[in-house]
């Protein structure tokens, strides 16, 4: 069966595999432009990260987010909020708990989705950028979260990281450690 969908999948003039060699092309040229970064961040192991926030209706978390990654050990970094279209308090509270001039708000005057507001972000993300880095609205960051990921990254000569995480459940009210396990 599985021969069979590889077979059908890239026929001749298989709509599939046009977008499939199209994403191929487009994945080549953005991973040059990566390994051109790469070469950046072994001269350089102070990179700018641009921390992208899509928020919507975050005002019970946003205030302990920001607050985790302004606490991080490592300091060079800008944050980027993408409001979508919030209905509640998020942005107030952003106002008025945090004056950092590391912190951009841009308004979406119309829902979208979660990967599109971090595009935008992304977007919106300093040109001196070095690297992105995706924060939800209600993650809370351990204080040298970015600092191990950039000795990481620099160490073992890598261009994009992820990591696990620990999961609170806030009916149980306890944490599970390593929740994400590869």
């Amino acid at each position: 069966k599985l021969i069979f969908v590889i077979k059908y999948l890239f026929k001749k003039e298989s709509i599939i595999k046009k977008i499939l060699f199209s994403r191929f092309i487009h994945f080549n040229i953005n991973l040059k432009k990566f390994k051109n970064k790469q070469r950046f961040l072994l001269n350089n192991s102070k990179p700018l990260v641009s921390i992208i926030i899509p928020t919507f209706n975050s005002q019970r978390t946003i205030k302990k987010t920001i607050n985790s990654i302004l606490n991080q050990t490592y300091k060079n970094f800008e944050i980027i909020i993408i409001d979508n279209s919030d209905t509640d308090e998020t942005i107030k509270i952003i106002k008025k708990n945090f004056r950092s001039k590391k912190i951009k708000i841009f308004k979406i005057t119309q829902k979208i989705l979660n990967g599109q507001a971090r595009n935008i972000g992304v977007a919106r993300s300093s040109r001196k950028s070095d690297l992105i880095s995706f924060c939800d609205s209600d993650d809370w960051w351990k204080p040298n979260k970015i600092n191990n990921q950039i000795q990481f990254m620099l160490k073992e000569n890598a261009s994009a990281i992820c990591t696990n995480y620990d999961f609170f459940d806030p009916k149980k009210k306890n944490y599970i450690k390593n929740y994400f396990k590869i």
